[in-house]
């Protein structure tokens, strides 16, 4: 979980005694009540005074600053913006600095909600971290990590419109941001040394100890957010504050929400839409680009734009030859087209490259090469005896026999029964004439006959009443189609 910690240190702004001549009585409380921490005190005082004196900036100032300390965060907001609207008033003015030391105090306060948030959100209490972030809103409003957060929160309570709502406040309002520092040559997690070698030294270097939170370029308006410790410090977002705007002090970036709406959106079929967020995603977090290729193959295969799809994942198998997701992603591609061989043939270059016996790609890997081998081995059995170059009955058996090797393979991989990719075997075995191997996987299938974690399913007994019906024992396969729809299969 993310803290947000601002220390306010030198920039703490003091209130003065002597706020103003001929200070009311009600002021001198306040002041007095204000230097003793007696907030309660101070915070009626304060409130008297505005009542009568409404264009009091002063004491709007102190009444602010008595709800933060009492925790009253949305109350001390309303003070503040009150101060700060009087802030040239004759009544009692605040100075340059003050004002400054009420917007690093409302950044403080979002930061105390955000972190309540998210540790209410960790304990599970949903309802109340968004009620908090509420507050945060509130308290500063736009802030993006809050819609991010909103997002999360309503996307765990199964909210998606809600989720998808504050997923589309966040991209808007940081997208340009996000895209301006891209085409400057920042990502997120590249070393402080880097982002210096690219932009030259900052105005304003990083330096909490002063409340710097990151490096400040005034010539770009850029400011850099850094997390970790000297250092090792690495780049947790970017804002970029014209004049006159007011920052957020800390601000750190994610690609998640561009991620999650780019998914939404393929599933809407908005395909350029999705592409166009992906591309956000690519630049942003490099550590994400295996979800975006992963994604982009699948966008362009749904969209029909398959040369697109292709080009895209031969591209980045082209730059991260190690990666076997998109190769996998490429046999699928190749696959859906009834491109066979040149789905095989991706495959067996993965399994060069991957190295991990027993891993996820490795399986993925066997599997998809059993699939391919015995789809091929369909395809070339309907067409038996159809014309004159039609297949021979061994050139289809041979697909067979290579898909039953490749599922083989991963059944002593996986050690374990799956009667799934057993009766994919035994149907083979059946088809080609195999009798020893299908009366082996029936066997296996027997074994499992008293074992409540697969004779409580019906696709069990199902698979068996099928491999049954290839030996010939009528009675065992009705047996078993009959405990399948009992079991409602």
């Amino acid at each position: 979980m993310n803290r947000i910690f601002l220390v306010l240190g030198a920039l703490t702004f003091f209130l003065a005694l002597n706020g103003f001549q001929c200070a009311s009585s009600m002021m001198n409380t306040a002041q007095l009540a204000m230097k003793n921490g007696d907030y309660a005190k101070a915070k009626t005082a304060a409130q008297e005074e505005v009542a009568l004196r409404p264009d009091n900036a002063r004491a709007w100032m102190i009444l602010g600053r008595s709800e933060f300390h009492l925790g009253n965060y949305v109350a001390m907001k309303r003070a503040y913006d009150k101060a700060i609207e009087n802030r040239n008033s004759e009544t009692g003015s605040i100075s340059e600095e003050e004002v400054g030391g009420i917007m690093l105090e409302t950044s403080h306060a979002w930061s105390l909600l955000y972190d309540s948030a998210q540790a209410r959100r960790g304990a599970g209490d949903y309802t109340r971290a968004i009620a908090t972030l509420d507050s945060a809103e509130i308290v500063q409003s736009g802030n993006p990590m809050t819609f991010h957060l909103l997002g999360v929160l309503y996307q765990q309570t199964s909210k998606d419109d809600r989720a998808e709502e504050y997923f589309d406040r966040y991209i808007a309002r940081t997208r340009s941001d996000v895209v301006r520092g891209l085409q400057e040559g920042l990502a997120l997690g590249f070393p402080q040394e880097r982002v210096r070698a690219a932009l030259g030294q900052p105005t304003r270097p990083y330096n909490p100890q002063l409340n710097q939170l990151g490096d400040y370029w005034a010539d770009r308006s850029l400011t850099v957010y850094y997390q970790g410790k000297v250092p090792n410090l690495t780049v947790r977002g970017w804002d970029y504050v014209e004049t006159g705007q007011t920052p957020y002090l800390i601000t750190s970036l994610s690609a998640d929400p561009y991620y999650s709406r780019a998914y939404a959106l393929r599933e809407q079929k908005a395909y350029d839409s999705a592409l166009s967020l992906l591309g956000v995603v690519d630049g942003l977090d490099p550590d994400r680009q295996e979800d975006v290729g992963n994604l982009l193959g699948q966008i362009y295969i749904d969209a029909g734009r398959v040369e697109e799809a292709e080009a895209e994942l031969n591209r980045r198998i082209a730059e991260n030859p190690e990666n076997v997701s998109y190769r996998i992603r490429l046999s699928v591609l190749r696959f859906k087209q009834e491109d066979y061989a040149g789905a095989i043939d991706v495959l067996q270059q993965a399994l060069k490259v991957n190295r991990e016996e027993g891993s996820q790609d490795h399986q993925d890997i066997l599997y998809n090469l059993g699939v391919y081998h015995k789809n091929w081995g369909i395809k070339l059995d309907n067409e038996l005896g159809t014309s004159p170059n039609a297949p021979t009955e061994e050139a289809v058996f041979a697909k067979y026999r290579s898909a039953i090797d490749y599922y083989q393979q991963l059944d002593r991989l996986l050690g374990e029964f799956d009667f799934t990719l057993l009766v994919e075997i035994g149907l083979m075995a059946a088809r080609i004439g195999d009798d020893s191997l299908l009366q082996s996987v029936i066997a296996r299938f027997e074994e499992q006959r008293d074992n409540p974690t697969y004779n409580t399913e019906s696709g069990y007994w199902r698979s068996l009443s099928k491999l049954y019906t290839y030996t010939g024992n009528v009675e065992k396969a009705t047996e078993a189609s009959e405990r399948a729809k009992a079991l409602g299969g």
